[in-house]
C-alpha cells in the first residue's frame, strides 16, 4: 500500500495529490469545480491532461463537446497493488499495443 504523501494546492484552485509507488512519484491533478475547461488557456488545459485545441470548426465542435464531458475525481488515501511483476509478451504482424491478461480464471480489481 503507498499512502497518499500530500495534497498541493495549485494556483487557480485545483489540486494536486502526491504518492511515491515503488520509488516512482505519481502525480494526480484535479481542477477547481466551476472551471470551464474549454475557455481555460492552454497552460492550464495542459496541467489537467486536455488535448490541445484544434483549429478546424469540426474538429473543434467535437473536442468542446469532450471536454465538457471531462469528469475528475479524487483520488484515495493510498494506492494498493499486489506488488508483482510479471510480463509476457505476444508478438504479432498486423497489432501493436499493450495486452494485460490474468493468469487465473479471477477478474482485475
Amino acid at each position: 500500500m503507498f499512502p497518499l504523501e500530500k495534497v498541493v494546492r495549485l494556483p487557480n484552485g485545483g489540486r494536486e495529490y502526491v504518492y511515491t509507488v515503488e520509488g516512482v512519484r505519481q502525480i494526480n491533478r484535479i481542477p477547481p469545480s466551476g472551471l470551464d475547461l474549454t475557455q481555460a488557456p492552454a497552460s492550464v488545459r495542459n496541467l489537467y491532461g486536455i488535448p490541445p485545441k484544434p483549429s478546424d470548426p469540426a474538429a473543434l465542435a467535437r473536442w468542446k463537446a469532450m471536454v465538457r464531458k471531462a469528469h475528475f475525481v479524487a483520488p484515495p488515501k493510498a494506492i494498493i497493488t499486489t506488488n508483482r511483476r510479471a510480463s509476457t509478451t505476444v508478438n504479432s504482424t498486423n497489432w501493436s499495443g499493450y495486452m494485460a491478461t490474468s493468469s487465473s480464471s479471477s477478474t482485475y480489481k
